[in-house]
């Protein structure tokens, strides 16, 4: 038994997507690190508030860019480069200096390690 074609054709029109279909290829408007940035440094005053921010900070801990971040801030760039790029084989990529947050997060290692440039 089939469905009416009117209700196929109202299922098929809302199953579509809202977005273009390029919407990966488009700049978001804020980047991870100033959302991320934004967030740590705003004050939380209500707890729908705060469990909005939790909910953000959380996501944003699971992304890759986080985790670049984190381990560049303790282990330097260096080994950055010599974890992902030497190690696993992967073409080294200078655009990775360019990335929001992490010349923060070089700056942050050389100041937890007292190195002068």
């Amino acid at each position: 038994m089939s469905l009416p074609s009117r209700a196929l054709l109202l299922i098929h029109d809302y199953s579509r997507p809202i977005t273009f279909s390029n919407w990966r290829k488009s700049k978001p408007i804020i980047s991870t690190y100033r959302l991320y940035t934004a967030i740590r440094r705003s004050r939380m005053y209500t707890n729908v508030r705060k469990t909005l921010h939790n909910i953000i900070l959380h996501n944003i801990c699971d992304t890759d860019w986080y985790y670049k971040c984190v381990y560049i801030q303790k282990y330097g760039l260096d080994k950055y480069y010599d974890e992902y790029f030497r190690k696993y084989g992967v073409k080294y990529d200078l655009t990775v200096d360019e990335i929001d947050g992490i010349s923060d997060a070089i700056h942050t290692f050389k100041w937890l390690h007292n190195i002068k440039n």
